[in-house]
């Protein structure tokens, strides 16, 4: 995705025709001749904007850039369709549990058997969140934390989808994410 801020075009006075610009605003009595000091005023406006539109040249809305000089980078957020998902590998090794009624060691153990067979692999904590106000998410990579608040109208799966994103874009190398 490729961003350009646009300037307005402005009128180049130095290069304008005059006498065009004086003939096309021409003010007789028939055009001031209206009942209401308003419709007056609009019908001399738009004549003198009509002639300076035809009689005054304008410079570019473009920005201006020496395009030989300019390196154009393109942003890619996805780099496949969303038809073609490239695959992921995906464990769960607490599925089997109830949050509910299993004891918290056995989730203790269970992450810690995890990370030991995986340790060549960074850990990255995620979690997404919605309060009163406005939503949110949470990256934890090593010591750093990283925190965002999204617009109230977003899920909570709106924010673990942005957090994913936020680590795609940050971190390069291999990783397991934890949510």
């Amino acid at each position: 995705m490729l961003i350009a801020a646009h300037r307005p075009s402005i009128h180049i006075f130095q290069r304008a025709d005059w006498g065009v610009f004086k003939q096309l605003t021409t003010i007789t009595d028939a055009t001031i001749d209206c009942v209401d000091i308003s419709d007056t005023f609009t019908q001399v406006t738009e004549t003198i904007l009509y002639a300076a539109d035809v009689a005054i040249p304008k410079s570019s809305s473009r920005p201006h850039t020496n395009l030989a000089d300019t390196r154009v980078l393109l942003s890619e957020p996805f780099c496949f369709p969303p038809w073609n998902v490239t695959s992921v590998a995906h464990m769960n090794p607490f599925i089997g549990f109830n949050k509910a009624h299993a004891d918290p060691f056995i989730f203790q153990q269970l992450y810690l058997t995890h990370r030991s067979q995986y340790d060549n692999y960074k850990a990255i904590f995620t979690d997404g969140s919605k309060m009163a106000h406005h939503v949110g998410f949470g990256v934890i990579i090593d010591e750093d934390t990283y925190s965002h608040t999204l617009p109230i109208y977003s899920s909570v799966f709106t924010a673990e989808v942005t957090a994913y994103f936020f680590i795609r874009i940050t971190v390069v190398f291999a990783c397991i994410l934890i949510t």
